[in-house]
């Protein structure tokens, strides 16, 4: 953490940082002290069953996961004084992920009558996998802390770290007027988010605002042609990997997490906008032939 930096004069917003110093020409004053912590609470459900014909797995966790920010967890806001990093940069950390669901399966379908009609109809097996996961939280790994704030305030004041906080160090924050978490096709509702003041900056902490969420299904059809003696047989196996072909939708974080000001008024159309054009994942098949001896 940085210290030895007082806050600039308001009236001097641009003035030279040194000079307010009370150790000049040093510069900033790193100083290493064990501030950071984390903590992580879960509800974890598992239910099984592994006899028969039908065999399945299927798990699910509610759970919450908060700390310190810092490096990998999302950002850290600097705070004026390292009493205050509870309150600047406590919070929902980047790995946090509310929900998350995964189903496993194994189906060997029954034998029918011998023959034609078995060679045909017998011996198939259908297995798959299944996963939910609730989306990430977006201010701490996709918005850089503050969804990327620019632009200039009411007065035509230009909106960064040294004109509203003082400091170079502080990050400049929006000022949170409603909840200003979304659903369907928005992740953020950029009505929620006004322009900061020098002097008075804005929320470092917000509700939750959370990504698209992650939903992928496996499925493998087994047919399995037995022969001979001694358990040998052939086997063809087809498997589709996201096998309704379901594109993941994700935010272009320079495009919809970014917050710009002009004269106070917000003025990116695509804030908090979950597109329809930024997909990822596709459908991707593979067949097989093994032969058991």
């Amino acid at each position: 953490a940085a210290c030895g930096r007082r806050p600039l004069r308001s009236d001097d917003p641009n003035g030279n940082a040194d000079a307010y110093r009370p150790y000049q020409l040093y510069g900033a004053i790193n100083v290493i002290d064990h501030t950071l912590y984390s903590n992580y609470h879960s509800w974890q459900n598992l239910v099984s069953r592994q006899a028969g014909r039908f065999s399945f797995t299927g798990a699910y966790t509610f759970s919450k996961a908060l700390g310190i920010r810092g490096t990998q967890q999302g950002r850290a806001i600097q705070p004026p004084d390292l009493s205050q990093i509870r309150q600047y940069s406590y919070g929902v950390l980047g790995n946090d992920r509310r929900h998350l669901f995964s189903l496993a399966y194994s189906w060997l379908l029954p034998e029918v009558k011998t023959g034609v009609t078995n060679a045909i109809l017998g011996n198939w097996q259908i297995s798959g996998i299944s996963q939910f996961v609730s989306g990430a939280p977006l201010q701490v790994v996709g918005g850089d802390g503050n969804f990327r704030l620019d632009g200039t305030t009411a007065n035509g004041a230009t909106i960064n770290n040294q004109t509203i906080t003082g400091s170079p160090d502080i990050l400049v924050m929006p000022v949170l007027t409603c909840d200003p978490r979304a659903s369907g096709d928005m992740v953020a509702d950029a009505n929620c988010f006004g322009a900061p003041s020098p002097g008075q900056n804005g929320n470092f902490i917000w509700p939750t605002v959370v990504g698209s969420s992650y939903v992928n299904h496996d499925l493998s059809l087994f047919k399995n042609f037995p022969f001979g003696s001694g358990g040998k047989k052939f086997q063809f196996r087809a498997s589709a990997y996201n096998v309704f072909n379901h594109p993941q939708r994700a935010v272009d974080d320079s495009q919809n997490l970014n917050i710009t000001f002009a004269n106070g008024v917000q003025t990116n159309a695509n804030l908090g906008v979950l597109p329809t054009d930024n997909k990822y994942g596709r459908r991707i098949v593979q067949l097989a032939f093994k032969f058991y001896f």
